[in-house]
């Protein structure tokens, strides 16, 4: 592997993984070659190495940023890498990692937006549109067997057992019903000190598809309310709703039901700007506010390695995903407050593996890919982070042009705006010149 590119890896954190069972063993370790490789086979097995996509990722990076030379030079190399790992029939990763993006005028960063972009393909939903609305690939029903081998080794579908015995707090993750409910009775099952808890919910209103009508229908009812079902928004993004029945309502009545006399408080976070419902990344920077200031107020005390553990409550294949999420925003809430060099907080990410007989559902599969998507937006996040850690004057590609639910619309500003200081620039050289 070419220095530039394992160091992009190396960014992206595509490192060791340790396979584990319910009971926390080991059952394997995927070193980070080898965790490398099935990231990139998977991109193979999906099509996202096409030609037509490499043009369509070179050609929205260099209008984000110039490489400085056509867009038509490095779109060959990148095919030629491809090329010869195909030589054999078969995709050979070991090629693959000595000939991609092995030109200088690749750097580092171009590398790493690079690979977010061909890995945010799989997210394939746009702004509005949620996870039940994703259509099935037909590369995904050829290669079902092939894509659980590779998502195994890329470590979203063994269980995360807690690792430890005593954390400082706990955050059950919000979700739709059919998700909530097994989180919910997961956290019952743990015989381990789990802190503080709280139910991390928001402003979501229930609707078919995602959520059960039967629990719809409790929810509403328990809350004295009537089960008015209303149809909204667009094109995929239109559903229908309980009118005025959220997720946190939602929430506070299941854990009535299946947690009673337990203290578990529920937060319920807010719509952001430009979000149509409450998002993870809002509830991660509430929690990190409550649980810094418990730090700060002497409420809280870290572990016997001076260490402050948090852990969340989802199921494979959210569970890493939602860590990193959760974990950036204390790491911004405890600089906010001038603490990141002495509180040592960290965030761990547990819950329910897929199970052997699910692998062979594509719906959920499909699901699984697009997660992978969202889980490399993640480790772009903290990538971009690092990169302008190690190099405050790094000029770097702003995330929308890479992210699959707004590139199409920020690549089409930009052209625009390229149009604009062309019709600017001629302009001006025709008026000089009279």
């Amino acid at each position: 592997m070419h220095p530039n590119l394992a160091r992009a890896l190396h960014y992206l954190n595509i490192s060791t993984i340790s396979l584990r069972d319910t009971q926390g063993n080991v059952i394997g370790k995927i070193e980070p070659k080898e965790h490398a490789a099935a990231l990139f086979t998977c991109l193979e097995l999906a099509g996202y190495l096409s030609t037509e996509l490499l043009e369509k990722a070179i050609d929205y990076l260099a209008a984000a940023k110039s490489f400085g030379c056509s867009s038509d030079e490095l779109v060959s190399q990148l095919n030629k890498a491809c090329l010869r790992a195909r030589a054999n029939g078969d995709f050979d990763t070991d090629v693959f990692f000595e000939y991609f993006c092995n030109d200088p005028r690749f750097k580092v960063e171009d590398i790493i937006d690079l690979i977010v972009f061909l890995q945010q393909t799989a997210f394939d939903r746009n702004f509005g549109v949620e996870r039940d609305k994703l259509q099935t690939r037909s590369w995904l029903e050829q290669h079902t067997d092939k894509f659980c081998d590779l998502v195994t080794k890329m470590g979203v579908v063994t269980p995360l057992p807690p690792m430890k015995n005593s954390y400082c707090g706990t955050a059950i993750m919000g979700a739709a019903s059919v998700r909530v409910i097994p989180r919910i009775e997961y956290f019952n099952r743990l015989s381990i000190d789990c802190g503080p808890v709280w139910a991390l919910s928001g402003n979501r209103e229930l609707s078919k598809g995602l959520d059960s009508e039967e629990v719809m229908l409790t929810v509403a009812e328990a809350a004295g309310k009537s089960a008015e079902f209303v149809e909204k928004g667009s094109g995929a993004a239109r559903r229908t709703f309980l009118e005025g029945i959220t997720e946190t309502m939602m929430v506070n009545c299941l854990l009535e039901k299946m947690c009673p006399g337990k203290p578990i408080a529920i937060l319920d976070s807010g719509v952001q700007d430009g979000h149509w419902r409450a998002t993870t990344a809002q509830a991660a920077k509430d929690i990190a506010a409550i649980m810094v200031k418990k730090i700060i107020n002497s409420e809280l005390s870290p572990d016997l390695d001076g260490v402050y553990r948090f852990m969340i409550i989802a199921e494979q294949p959210y569970s890493g995903r939602m860590a990193r999420q959760v974990q950036r925003a204390f790491d911004t809430e405890l600089k906010r407050h001038g603490l990141s060099s002495t509180i040592n907080f960290i965030v761990e990410g547990v819950g329910e593996g897929i199970q052997p007989s699910e692998l062979s559902d594509v719906a959920l599969l499909t699901r699984v890919n697009s997660e992978l998507g969202s889980l490399m937006a993640e480790r772009y996040h903290d990538a971009r982070l690092s990169l302008i850690e190690n190099n405050p004057d790094l000029n770097l590609r702003t995330p929308d042009i890479l992210m699959f639910s707004t590139r199409d619309k920020a690549f089409a500003s930009l052209q625009e705006q390229a149009s604009q200081q062309n019709i600017a620039s001629s302009s001006s050289s025709f008026s000089a010149a009279i």
